[in-house]
Parts: C-alpha cells; sequence; structure tokens
C-alpha cells in the first residue's frame, strides 16, 4: 500500500510537472504570436515611413520645378522690361529727332522768310 501511494504520488508530481511544462509551452506560444503581431506592425510603420518619405521627397522636386518655373516667369518679365524700356528710349529719341527737325524747318522757313522780305 505505500509503494502504491508513493507511485500515485510520483504520478501526481509528475502530471503536474507536465502540466506546468505544458502552461509554459503556451505562455511561450502567446508570446512568440505577440512577438510576430508587433513584428508586422513594426514592417507596417516602416513601410508607411519610407513611403511617407517617397512622398516628401516628391513634394520637393515638385517645389523645386516650381521655383524655376519662377525663375524663369521673373527672367522673362525681366526681359519683357527691358524692352519697354529700350521702346520708350526709341520713341523720345524718335520724338525729340521729330521736334529738331520741325524747329530746324522753322528756322529754314523763317530765314526763307527773311530773305525773300
Amino acid at each position: 500500500a505505500f509503494r502504491l501511494h508513493a507511485h500515485g504520488l510520483w504520478v501526481h508530481v509528475h502530471e503536474q510537472q507536465l502540466h506546468a511544462h505544458a502552461d509554459v509551452l503556451w505562455l511561450h506560444a502567446h508570446a512568440f504570436r505577440l512577438h510576430a503581431r508587433a513584428f508586422r506592425l513594426h514592417a507596417h510603420v516602416l513601410w508607411v515611413h519610407a513611403h511617407e518619405q517617397r512622398i516628401h521627397a516628391h513634394a520637393f522636386r515638385l517645389h523645386a520645378h516650381v521655383l524655376g518655373l519662377h525663375a524663369h516667369a521673373f527672367r522673362l518679365h525681366a526681359h519683357v522690361l527691358w524692352v519697354h524700356a529700350h521702346e520708350q528710349r526709341l520713341h523720345a529719341h524718335h520724338h525729340a529727332h521729330v521736334l529738331w527737325v520741325n524747329a530746324h524747318e522753322q528756322r529754314l522757313h523763317a530765314h526763307h522768310h527773311a530773305h525773300v522780305l
């Protein structure tokens, strides 16, 4: 009876150890699933970050292109202003020449009129 009781206790202790081992294995499996989920989330965060970086790079290139267009428009505007100033000078020069010619004609007419008189 004593040996049977001892064997029963040994079996009971062994069962307890097996249950404890199963619990540890279940905890390890659960921890592994949690780590896998965390890894997937981290991979997703890295993907989102890479996507944001690509978007920022694209926006930067577009901004640089817009600045280049603005610079081009500014150069064109400066050229138009230069042409306009040149036209104004030519008009002023032409007007002064016409006034000089008119004054010269007036003098010639006056000289001719004086000569006739």
